[in-house]
């Protein structure tokens, strides 16, 4: 039972951090979306080029 206390500790701790990133995730998704919302239309090969960026492809490897 001596144990308890810190792995308690420790799985709040890791609950804290999944917040955190849940927050920082949806902050992201929120300012995509009020820049989208308040852009131009965008043609295909801008949408294709966003979509690279967002799955983690550099802007380079778009041009």
């Amino acid at each position: 039972m001596g144990n308890s206390a810190p792995q308690s500790r420790e799985h709040m701790r890791e609950l804290g951090l999944v917040g955190a990133r849940s927050r920082k995730i949806a902050a992201v998704e929120r300012r995509i979306k009020d820049l989208v919302d308040s852009a131009p239309p965008l043609s295909a090969e801008q949408r294709d080029r966003l979509a690279l960026l967002l799955q983690g492809g550099g802007a380079n490897d778009a041009a």
